[in-house]
C-alpha cells in the first residue's frame, strides 16, 4: 500500500538542519522519511 502525504511547514528565523516525518500507527511512531540540508 502506497500512501501520499503533503506537509506545509512554517520556520520563523530561517529552515531547520534536518526535518522528520513519522506516522502513528497506532502501536507507535513509525518513521516515514527524514531529510537534512
Amino acid at each position: 500500500m502506497e500512501i501520499d502525504y503533503r506537509a506545509t511547514a512554517t520556520f520563523e528565523n530561517g529552515l531547520p538542519g534536518t526535518v522528520s516525518v513519522s506516522h502513528d500507527t497506532g502501536d507507535g511512531q513509525s518513521p516515514v522519511t527524514t531529510a537534512t540540508r
